[in-house]
């Protein structure tokens, strides 16, 4: 007879249990012993749980800005999920207009199984994405090596409901996060929404729209939009200009 004590809970959490078992099956658990495990079960759900966000906080901080800036969900090498964090988690219920979801969406698990099937074991240099149109969201997976050796799945998600890249302004002084939050201004996004999107707070975002203002020297949502559209046309005629010389030399 065996008793199980959930360790984690929580939306988005590790799905952990600790199973207790005696060595004789036809034993069972006094119920002073299921009263003892009870009143453990918080203590070491928190031990747990700290454990966990230090080993998650290693894996992050080995990962690129990059690969930090979108949502994401990292597997291990037996496909089991290391680390999901609640912005991605928080991103995928507002995509799926569900504030039930607890873990990947069973369309997104599918198309992982899909790659295992097709490869196993993915080397370095294989890559597959796929965009889910009915969600305008974009999938991008691959595996990554990090500095001790170990070699991991990072699924990426791809917000596709904003269509602007902005990200050649990164040349004129903007952060990678400034650049993907311009993208969601021409499709009229409420600070609330780009919020829920990037997984940060609204009040982050009003922080990063001023910055972004004073580096382009506008205020306001619409002045800001129309600085970085005129300031993206430039950057990207340099471009050309720049790439035509190239051709000529």
């Amino acid at each position: 007879m065996g008793m199980i004590l959930p360790v984690a809970t929580e939306a988005g959490a590790h799905r952990m249990a600790l199973g207790f078992f005696r060595e004789q099956a036809n034993d069972v658990f006094a119920a002073e012993s299921e009263r003892l495990a009870s009143a453990m079960q918080p203590m070491i759900a928190a031990y747990s749980r700290t454990l966990l966000e230090r080993s998650c906080a290693d894996l992050r901080a080995a990962l690129t800005a990059g690969d930090l800036v979108t949502p994401y969900v990292l597997l291990d090498e037996r496909w089991a999920i290391v680390d999901f964090p609640p912005r991605t988690l928080g991103f995928l219920r507002n995509i799926y207009r569900d504030d039930e979801l607890m873990g990947l969406p069973e369309e997104i698990a599918d198309w992982l199984r899909r790659i295992r099937a097709i490869n196993p074991n993915p080397g370095l240099k294989d890559s597959y994405g796929e965009v889910l149109t009915k969600r305008r969201l974009g999938l991008k997976f691959r595996v990554i090596q990090l500095g001790d050796g170990r070699c991991y799945r990072l699924l990426r998600l791809i917000d596709k409901r904003s269509s602007d890249d902005f990200t050649p302004l990164e040349a004129c002084g903007l952060t990678m996060r400034e650049a993907t939050l311009l993208s969601y201004l021409p499709a009229g996004f409420s600070n609330s929404q780009i919020a829920a999107a990037m997984g940060i707070k609204e009040i982050t975002v009003k922080k990063h729209l001023r910055t972004i203002g004073e580096k382009l020297g506008a205020s306001g949502k619409t002045e800001i939009l129309y600085a970085a559209m005129t300031k993206l046309l430039e950057v990207t005629r340099q471009n050309d200009t720049g790439a035509s010389r190239a051709l000529i030399l």
